[in-house]
């Protein structure tokens, strides 16, 4: 531990993010892609801090 909340400090490794997305609507999902898009962006943002 390096004294920080009894967690030792380390390299980032790589991050591997899998999305299974099925509709019918293919057009409705081309029109979400951004929304989409910018959801994972935050969710792997607090994943980011998380580490």
């Amino acid at each position: 531990p390096d004294g920080r909340l009894g967690v030792r400090g380390g390299g980032g490794g790589a991050v591997n993010v899998v999305m299974n997305i099925t509709t019918p609507d293919v057009q409705g999902f081309r029109r979400s892609q951004g929304q989409i898009a910018a959801q994972m962006g935050r969710a792997l943002a607090r994943g980011h801090r998380n580490r």
